[in-house]
C-alpha cells in the first residue's frame, strides 16, 4: 500500500523512493518526470480509492462527475490537476485532492452538465479552435481528460470567485467526516446531512450563469436562455385540452401529477426548447430531473422499445440533452459519460447555452 503526502508544485526536485519507483512501474520515462509530485510517506487514514473502483470505461460520452475519483490514484500523479487546484487553493495535499474528488462525484453533475455545453460545441466544429492556449490543456473530443480538467478548473472557480470559499477545506466540506463513517462500514450521509458544508450540486440556472461569467473571462461569450413560455396552464380543464393534444402528438403527461401541480406545464415549453437546440448548432441544452428512471439507449431485451430502465428512482440529477427519438415522449441525454434515454414528462428545469462568436482569435 501507499500514500502520498504534501507536496507543492513548486518543488518538484525531490527524488523518488524505491517505493514510489515502483508505484509508477508502468509508466515512462518521460511521464515519471511529470509525476515528481509523488512521495512516500507515513500511512494516510484510509485507501486511496476507497470511494470507487480503480478505474471505468475510457470511452466517454459527454463528462463523468465520478471519473476523478474512481481513477483518484491515477488523477493524483496527474501534474495537470495539481496544476489547476493550485491555481486556486496553492496549500493542498493528496488527501485533499482525494476528499475534493469525493465532493465533486456527489454534487457535481450541473457543473459537469455545464462542461459537456462546450465540449459538445466544440465538437460541432471539431476543435478546429484554439482550444489550448484558451484553457492550458489540449482539447481530446471525447476521450481523454479534457472533460476532467474542465470539470475540476470549473468547479473550483466556482467554489473561489462565487462561493467565496478561502479554502480547500471549506470547499469538500465534511466529506472526511463521510469517509470515516463508511470506513467504520456505517450507512453514508444522506443528502441533507452530506450537504451541511462544502459544495452542493446548484440549481442549473445559477450553474448557467457562473459559466457563462467562467467563459467569458476566457473570451468566449454564451446567453443563457431559461424560459420560453412564461403563460402556465393553471384552470384543469386547459389542462386536459392540452395533455389531450400533447396525447394526439404522441407525448403522454403523467396527468394526475400535472394536475397536481407537481409538474408544471407550460403550452408545449419543453418540447419546443428541445426542437429549437435540435435544430440550432450552436445551442446546446441542460435538463434536470428528481425520482425519474434512466433507460438504456439501445433496445436491450430486443421487444422492439426503448424501455430497458437502466436505473430507477434518480435523485434530483443534471444532464445534458443531446438528441431526440423516433418516440417523442423519449429524448437522449448525457450522464455519467454515458447515453441514456429519459422521459420528456421527468424534466423539472432546463437552461439552454447559446453559444455566440468567440472573442479568442477562434475561427469558426
Amino acid at each position: 500500500m501507499f500514500t502520498i503526502k504534501k507536496v507543492n508544485l513548486k518543488n518538484l526536485e525531490k527524488v523518488f523512493s524505491e517505493s514510489t519507483k515502483d508505484i509508477v512501474k508502468d509508466f515512462s520515462n518521460n511521464a515519471i518526470e511529470d509525476y515528481k509530485i509523488l512521495s512516500y510517506s507515513a500511512e494516510l487514514p484510509y485507501d486511496s480509492g476507497i470511494f470507487g473502483p480503480e478505474a471505468i470505461e475510457g470511452n466517454y460520452f459527454g463528462g463523468n462527475q465520478g471519473n476523478l475519483i474512481y481513477n483518484c490514484d491515477e488523477f493524483l500523479r496527474n501534474k495537470k490537476v495539481w496544476e489547476i487546484v493550485q491555481k486556486y487553493y496553492p496549500d493542498v495535499d493528496a488527501e485533499d485532492l482525494e476528499l475534493l474528488f469525493y465532493r465533486m462525484n456527489k454534487v457535481g453533475c450541473g457543473y459537469v452538465a455545464a462542461v459537456n455545453t462546450l465540449l459538445f460545441e466544440a465538437g460541432i466544429f471539431n476543435g478546429k479552435y484554439d482550444f489550448d492556449s484558451t484553457f492550458d490543456f489540449p482539447y481530446f473530443g471525447n476521450n481523454g481528460y479534457c472533460y476532467d480538467y474542465l470539470f475540476l478548473d470549473f468547479f473550483l472557480y466556482y467554489a473561489k470567485e462565487y462561493e467565496g470559499y478561502k479554502t480547500i477545506e471549506e470547499v469538500y466540506g465534511n466529506a472526511m467526516e463521510e469517509s470515516q463513517i463508511l470506513e467504520n462500514g456505517d450507512a453514508a450521509l444522506d443528502d441533507k446531512e452530506f450537504k451541511r458544508t462544502g459544495m452542493t450540486g446548484e440549481n442549473i440556472d445559477e450553474v448557467g450563469e457562473v459559466f457563462q461569467s467562467y467563459l467569458k473571462s476566457k473570451g468566449i461569450n454564451i446567453d443563457i436562455i431559461k424560459e420560453l413560455s412564461p403563460i402556465q396552464i393553471t384552470d384543469p380543464e386547459e389542462i386536459k385540452e392540452f395533455l389531450e393534444e400533447q396525447k394526439a402528438k404522441g407525448i403522454n403527461y403523467n396527468e394526475e401529477m400535472v394536475l397536481s401541480g407537481e409538474i408544471p406545464i407550460y403550452y408545449g415549453e419543453i418540447a419546443t426548447a428541445i426542437d429549437m437546440v435540435s435544430n440550432n448548432l450552436n445551442m446546446v441544452m441542460n435538463v434536470s430531473a428528481k425520482d425519474f428512471t434512466l433507460y438504456y439507449s439501445y433496445d436491450k431485451d430486443g421487444n422492439g422499445v426503448l424501455d430497458d430502465v437502466y436505473r430507477e428512482d434518480v435523485g434530483s440529477h443534471a444532464m445534458t440533452f443531446v438528441g431526440k427519438t423516433d418516440d417523442p415522449s423519449k429524448i437522449i441525454v448525457s450522464s455519467w459519460g454515458k447515453e441514456f434515454i429519459m422521459d420528456i414528462n421527468d424534466v423539472r428545469n432546463y437552461c439552454i447555452y447559446d453559444y455566440e462568436e468567440y472573442n479568442t482569435g477562434i475561427k469558426r
